[in-house]
């Protein structure tokens, strides 16, 4: 009987290690998350100066960790691969010594890029940005001709070879946003030593405006700006034309985004609302419950989601066929929905607006958005050894919900300038379509 015993006891240890180490395996090479950097140090002056040797770790760190991390690695087309491993032998290639902080950024920005993954990318980790002073001639006049005498043309095929994206057309629109920033000129190698100077197209003729730089609250004329928005979400109530419009600029499912949902859809039914307009242009994204929460106050019992798969170290692990169990809210709407798009409405705006299209619950009305539906995201944070940069890496592929359309964004069903998106679904609206 005591031998008995023993042998239990015996196997039960050897049981309890065996799952100890399995578990100490697991997190070391299987755990998503796993060597994630929490805390963030502050970036390295741009100006300052790194040894070949340093260059080359930092580099090479950024190629591991996409190697180690992103779902390409494991699920994904081979001339990806084969791009991003040539462009890292390249840039290795073309080190030198004495290489500044932002030339270790450009080089980092250049190997993320060929992912073409909009959420894997380069960034610095800095607590005192500066922004050209004033806003005011980029957001009246648009893209300058030039920039210190580089013409702008230069400079967005600059971005486009540096930049983390997935349609160029949202590329394009976001360098606008970027030239205000004097890290995002210098990344585009505008010397910002003494000023910077653009050039605008003024009725017909040029004219220059130079630029300091400035802390944010600094920036005059920022109030209109493009850049950021203290107000992410708002709602007005048209009871003439019984019409709800709810605006989004972020996708934030916080206390206040719950709170003024719950508000504009109990209006919506005290003031018997016929039509119901999400405008999500220029929405970011964020966090994409913020979709499902809106659809609990929508009469759907059920709908599809997207598909994902998790990159779980050597393999990935699918969550397909994903139907959700609509938790309706107390103040259902039954009439229409239309919701607003444009090429800077991605990521989890851009899950919101295909939630509603491919489970047909709704009419999208703009331009097409700015990322694919099939693609990479949800990213882990890391930092680079010598620059202390920042990397971020997907670890997850998520698929369009309607297969069917695999590989395309999300179209409107109204194409129209986003300025006059409103006014159109107005006559959408008027029509009874």
């Amino acid at each position: 009987m005591k031998k008995i015993i023993k042998l239990v006891i015996s196997l039960g240890v050897i049981a309890l290690l065996g799952f100890g180490v399995w578990k100490i395996y697991f997190h070391l090479n299987m755990e998503p998350t796993r060597g994630e950097v929490k805390n963030l140090e502050q970036t390295l002056a741009r100006s300052e100066v790194l040894t070949k040797e340093q260059a080359k770790k930092d580099l090479t760190y950024v190629y591991k960790h996409i190697k180690e991390y992103h779902p390409v690695w494991i699920k994904g087309p081979n001339d990806v691969k084969k791009q991003v491993h040539e462009q890292y032998k390249l840039e290795v290639a073309n080190l030198r010594e004495g290489m500044t902080v932002t030339q270790v950024w450009q080089a980092a920005s250049r190997i993320v890029a060929s992912l073409r993954d909009l959420h894997t990318n380069i960034n610095v980790v800095d607590s005192h940005p500066t922004y050209i002073d004033d806003f005011a001639q980029v957001i009246e006049y648009g893209k300058p001709i030039e920039i210190n005498g580089v013409s702008y043309e230069h400079l967005e095929n600059t971005y486009l070879i540096q930049s983390s994206y997935e349609r160029p057309e949202y590329a394009k629109h976001m360098l606008l946003n970027k030239i205000v920033s004097k890290d995002d000129l210098e990344l585009l190698g505008i010397d910002t030593s003494n000023g910077v100077t653009f050039t605008f197209d003024v009725d017909g003729e040029s004219k220059d405006f130079h630029y300091e730089f400035v802390s944010r609250e600094k920036v005059v004329n920022s109030e209109t700006s493009f850049v950021d928005s203290d107000h992410f979400v708002s709602y007005e109530i048209d009871t003439e034309n019984k019409i709800g419009i709810f605006r989004l600029r972020q996708c934030a499912n916080n206390e206040e985004y719950r709170d003024t949902l719950k508000k504009f859809f109990e209006e919506v039914s005290s003031n018997q609302i016929e039509s119901i307009i999400v405008d999500l242009n220029n929405n970011g994204g964020g966090d994409s419950s913020v979709a499902n929460e809106f659809i609990t106050y929508l009469n759907v019992d059920e709908y599809d989601s997207w598909d994902c798969d998790v990159r779980m170290g050597w393999h990935l692990k699918k969550y397909h066929n994903n139907v959700y169990k609509n938790q309706k809210k107390e103040h259902v709407f039954t009439g229409k929905l239309y919701v607003l798009t444009n090429v800077q409405s991605l990521s989890a705006a851009m899950d919101f607006a295909m939630l509603i299209q491919d489970n047909h619950l709704g009419t999208i009305v703009g331009e097409a958005s700015g990322n694919m539906p099939d693609s990479y995201g949800d990213c882990l944070q890391f930092q680079l050894p010598n620059s202390k940069l920042s990397l971020r890496v997907s670890y997850k592929v998520w698929y369009r919900i309607d297969q069917s359309k695999a590989g395309e964004p999300i179209e409107p069903d109204y194409e129209v300038d986003p300025k006059e998106a409103l006014e159109y679904t107005y006559d959408l609206i008027r029509q009874g379509k």
